[in-house]
């Protein structure tokens, strides 16, 4: 490969590598903020159909308070009065599609066990009443739940849907207020609404807040996971549960099954949730969703939003191919300047390798001469530097023995200072322990007059609490409290005299201590004064035989001084020219190294062609 080559890759690969970690970096980004925008959007046309919802579920709440009420405070006598009563409740409600007054078993009258008087929007009237026939709503299990759970609950409520039977139609909703009579709860007031009627209002019918906001669906989950609305008619009629049948499905993965759970588990509990998740109920077969929970405040339940993951992405793919492109174009044109830019630096470099050889021919013949001139200055000043080889050993020899005898009387005049300094030292340090001695006996006898205070205080105690025992015995019951209290201040100051007691003795034996040693501190500091005498005896001496020995020294020392200036002259001579003769070889050998790379480069920029260097050697 050429050099040529070489150079326009190594501008090229980085650009490449830049080019693909941009283009990754930004559809990263591109992908957080489609996200972030998605989410917004879904949870502002979640939002806004969950308020429509409740609102639906808030304008049938009225009527069956108002009736609950009027129950249990005046409790209608005729069955038209009941009538009555339902029909006013159910006209200012739009959604409405029937109202009843249920009891429980003998709540009403004695002769009725089971009384309902029902309304529905179209007029019609009917009763739940063992005496007209109908079915037993206490019992039944599937279609008694709007009136068992609200009067069980004790508040108002909207019972599961029920999906037929009953005396309610096909797909209905229930909201049940209970009510009391005579301090007891009677039965329930409730309102009946199709889950038609509730599916109307949960269709987003108002346009997209922009014009490319992806299409989205929305239904309603119970508590219980059934799905009370939804655009497709089989989700609300097979009653099953939503979360269940995702959770237990054989299409979906462990780890699409575990997000279900997850969602099952957490949707609703604390306000929004997001999730992407695969869905089994679409005709499409299964597919991912981008799915937001949002609770419906006036029954518990849950309001979900569902896009289409493909069709919510598409604009931000859209974007980062447009992107791609845009940035594959200017990466050609990069390409195309970066070739030309190294074409036109490869032929400029190829001129200057040419001159530099030329350049260095001239610079190896010059070196020669001058190496040739250094090797004879350096022949020289070897010749003068071994005459005073000899001379010199002679010197070195005497400088060293009159050192050695130098070296040693200071040795020992040093070592004589040392020990006279240690014997100060602990003389100084005897004198302290004999002062520290005399501190402490008096500090023992400080502390046997504190001593005698606290056993005078002890015995002047133990007489106060003695006489508060007998104060005590005579005060009878009164003061058996007082009595303890005092017997125990009276141990305590015996048990003090003991210590003080105790304390007294050993001090007394530490006083016969300090004394004994005071004595051994005495005869110490004597000894120490006359080694310190016989230590400077010897310093005097040693002092008087290094002067001499240093006499001796100053007379070769001069010598040697004139000797070693005239072998520093021939010595710097010959440093000399050695160094100008390395300099130059080396100066020689990083030529030729330089030659031969500059060789290497018209080679490179030859393509094959023999190169400079070559064509020396032929000539030679």
């Amino acid at each position: 490969m050429t050099l040529h080559s070489k150079l326009i890759l190594s501008f090229l690969i980085p650009l490449f590598l830049a080019f693909g970690a941009l283009a990754s970096q930004n559809y990263r980004s591109q992908k957080m903020v489609a996200l972030n925008d998605i989410n917004n959007l879904v949870a502002e046309r979640g939002g806004r159909v969950a308020a429509r919802v409740d609102s639906f579920f808030y304008s049938l709440e009225e009527g069956p308070k108002i009736v609950a009420a009027i129950v249990a405070d005046s409790l209608p006598q005729t069955d038209d009065e009941f009538f009555a009563l339902l029909e006013n409740s159910i006209a200012s409600a739009p959604n409405a599609l029937g109202a009843s007054v249920a009891f429980a078993k003998g709540k009403y009258s004695p002769d009725k066990e089971l009384y309902a008087p029902s309304v529905s929007k179209e007029g019609g009237r009917a009763f739940i009443d063992p005496e007209r026939g109908s079915y037993d709503y206490l019992s039944d299990a599937s279609q008694g739940r709007w009136f068992r759970e609200a009067l069980q609950a004790q508040k108002p409520i909207w019972t599961e849907p029920s999906l037929g039977g009953g005396a309610g139609a096909t797909g209905t909703l229930s909201y049940g207020v209970p009510f009391q009579l005579r301090g007891e709860w009677a039965g329930v007031a409730t309102v009946d609404a199709s889950l038609a009627a509730l599916a109307d209002v949960a269709r987003d019918a108002e346009a997209p807040p922009r014009p490319d906001a992806p299409s989205a669906y929305f239904f309603i989950v119970s508590r219980e996971g059934q799905v009370i609305s939804h655009p497709r008619e089989l989700m609300v009629a097979n009653g099953e549960n939503l979360f269940e049948a995702n959770i237990n499905s054989p299409k979906l993965s462990e780890e699409d099954k575990a997000l279900w759970r997850k969602v099952s588990a957490s949707a609703g509990q604390n306000g929004d949730f997001y999730a992407r998740l695969k869905n089994v109920w679409d005709d499409d077969g299964v597919s991912y969703k981008l799915i937001h929970f949002a609770p419906l405040n006036a029954t518990g339940w849950l309001l979900g939003s569902c896009y289409d993951e493909k069709e919510a992405f598409a604009p931000m793919r859209r974007l980062v191919r447009n992107a791609v492109i845009f940035h594959a174009a200017c990466l050609a044109l990069l390409v195309v300047a970066v070739y030309f830019s190294v074409t036109g630096l490869v032929r400029r470099l190829e001129g200057m390798a040419q001159g530099l050889s030329q350049k260095f021919k001239k610079f190896r013949a010059t070196s020669a001469i001058i190496t040739e001139c250094n090797q004879d200055m350096f022949l020289s000043a070897n010749d003068q530097s071994s005459q005073f080889d000899e001379l010199d050993a002679n010197l070195l020899e005497l400088s060293k023995s009159s050192e050695e005898n130098r070296k040693q009387a200071q040795g020992g005049a040093n070592l004589s200072r040392e020990t006279t300094s240690l014997i100060e030292a602990g003389s100084s340090s005897v004198t302290d322990m004999a002062k520290a001695m005399v501190a402490i006996r008096d500090s023992s006898e400080s502390i046997e007059e504190i001593l005698k205070n606290i056993e005078n205080i002890s015995f002047q105690t133990n007489l106060l609490a003695l006489n508060a025992s007998v104060e005590a015995a005579r005060a009878g019951e009164a003061g058996s409290g007082f009595a303890i209290v005092a017997e125990e201040v009276r141990n305590l100051a015996q048990r003090s005299a003991e210590s003080v007691h105790n304390t007294t003795a050993f001090i007394g034996a530490n006083h016969a201590q300090v004394a004994n040693g005071d004595k051994i501190s005495q005869k110490l500091s004597q000894s120490f004064q006359k080694i310190s005498l016989s230590a400077g005896e010897t310093i005097e001496a040693l002092e008087a035989i290094m002067g001499a020995v240093m006499s001796d020294g100053e007379k070769i020392a001069n010598l040697n001084v004139v000797i070693g200036n005239l072998r520093d002259i021939s010595n710097e001579t010959m440093e000399n020219a050695q160094k100008a003769m390395s300099a130059v070889v080396e100066l020689v050998s990083e030529s030729e190294s330089l030659s031969e790379v500059i060789a290497s480069v018209e080679s490179q920029f030859s393509r094959g062609k023999p190169s400079p260097r070559d064509s020396q050697e032929e000539e030679g």
